[in-house]
């Protein structure tokens, strides 16, 4: 049969290698919120119009939320924004339209495993630079090292999966810097950034540079990781490739239609145990310090 070679190996991934939770089991592998979703998320279920379900997926209502969530922080446009099957299905989409022979991704490790799954799968080279520093900027100075022209993308997830680390903008800065005046892509990749105030996302940074690409998924802060939606915003021209290799019809209707229509509203914010969403990431996972979660739950081995 004629397989890429790439695809030959076995593939680590959380998602294939995790066994279904069951009943009052909290696996903290999963990384899904044990908080649920924002209560305005059923009221927008039960307003939803069934009939729509026959149809293919053509509702730009999640564009122009993204926009308006956003608008008090940075200019965007409907045009700079793609939705996604949560933020893994941009991962694929990003590594598609970047992977050439040789093709090298520069990151930190540990980093989020699928990425570098897929990374490896496209046949890109990972090049891991340690985070081992106690001080961020000394990780940032490693990375910028390693930051070459025959560099093809920049991967950072912000925070940190698994560690939770955060870099904070001026940080990331820095590597956008370098970035751009090698003609590099730099992803942030920001699944976990709704525990922090959105004034700390590097969607602010997007005005300031062309090759940034944010990821952003309603998975975690939100409790929507069935739903899989998520989105990428990053400038136009990327985008006109990112449509090339998309799925046209990418996130549901009734995901695209219903309780994404309340992402802008005050009532649809996440659901964490502390009530400071700098203190939930940095402190560690919000689950870990509830001692009555813990009581009700069972532990089980993690996946390698």
């Amino acid at each position: 049969m004629k397989i890429r070679e790439e695809l030959i190996p076995e593939r680590r991934s959380y998602a294939l290698d995790t066994p279904e939770s069951g009943s009052g089991l909290l696996d903290c592998s999963m990384g899904e919120n044990p908080y649920g979703f924002p209560d305005c998320v059923r009221e927008a279920w039960r307003s939803f119009d069934l009939e729509r379900m026959c149809r293919y997926p053509h509702s730009r209502a999640i564009h122009d939320e993204v926009v308006r969530y956003w608008a008090d922080y940075a200019f965007i446009e409907p045009e700079n924004v793609v939705p996604t099957d949560g933020s893994i299905s941009a991962l694929c989409l990003l590594c598609n339209i970047l992977a050439k022979p040789g093709a090298e991704v520069v990151g930190f490790a540990p980093a989020f495993t699928d990425m570098v799954e897929y990374t490896r799968m496209m046949g890109m080279r990972y090049t891991g630079v340690p985070s081992a520093s106690s001080d961020p900027r000394g990780d940032v100075d490693a990375m910028l090292d390693a930051i070459t022209r025959d560099t093809s993308l920049v991967y950072i997830d912000n925070p940190n999966n698994p560690t939770g680390r955060y870099l904070p903008q001026a940080e990331i800065d820095r590597v956008l810097a370098k970035c751009e005046a090698l003609g590099v892509y730099a992803l942030i990749d920001e699944a976990y950034a709704d525990f922090l105030p959105c004034g700390e996302s590097s969607v602010l940074l997007g005005p300031k540079y062309k090759n940034i690409v944010i990821v952003r998924t309603f998975s975690k802060g939100f409790g929507l990781a069935g739903l899989r939606a998520g989105y990428i915003i990053t400038a136009k021209e990327l985008i006109r490739y990112i449509d090339k290799v998309s799925n046209p019809y990418m996130v549901s209707e009734p995901a695209r239609c219903s309780p994404l229509r309340r992402y802008r509203t005050g009532a649809f914010r996440p659901r964490t145990l502390l009530s400071s969403p700098r203190q939930s990431v940095r402190s560690g996972p919000p689950w870990a310090r509830d001692s009555a979660c813990a009581a009700r739950t069972t532990a089980c081995p993690s996946v390698p």
